[in-house]
């Protein structure tokens, strides 16, 4: 894709961006999802290849819930969650609704941001890095809240 004008930018991983791209604080561009109580939704796996995906699709490589299903948080298409694992592989997005540990923290994502640049953005190793560098392992909402980085955004 073209656009008409661009601007410089001093990154080693970003030479230039369209003019037209807003520089943005993590904590506006996303609110957390904590909504449980949707035991007959299906169970998903957060998983590092393939994003937020039903169990029945990832495998049997994981401990099923079979109880408790209430307590589990609801994640729609298009969420990003961040899972116990996400200092090595980044956040990960939701390809479908369903539900899935607490452990995990679901974002929801504000009109701000265009899901699809996010998603590659929250997988580059520059992003997990540079999370890991201001607020330590495991990356934390409240972490990325709290940062000074902002994030050009489309």
């Amino acid at each position: 894709m073209s656009y008409s004008a661009y601007r410089s930018m001093d990154e080693l991983w970003l030479a230039s961006i369209p003019k037209h791209w807003d520089n943005r604080k993590v904590k506006y561009i996303f609110s957390e999802r904590v909504e449980k109580g949707y035991p007959d939704e299906p169970l998903l796996v957060a998983s590092q290849n393939m994003g937020v995906v039903p169990k029945c699709v990832y495998g049997n490589r994981t401990v099923e819930a079979t109880k408790d299903l209430h307590n589990l948080k609801l994640v729609r298409v298009g969420d990003f969650v961040i899972s116990l694992r996400s200092f090595q592989g980044g956040l990960e997005y939701a390809y479908y609704q369903g539900i899935i540990s607490p452990a995990y923290t679901v974002m929801i994502p504000s009109e701000l941001i265009s899901n699809g640049y996010f998603r590659f953005l929250a997988k580059s190793k520059l992003f997990a890095e540079s999370q890991i560098q201001l607020h330590g392992s495991p990356i934390s909402l409240s972490g990325l809240k709290r940062t000074v980085r902002t994030w050009w955004i489309p």
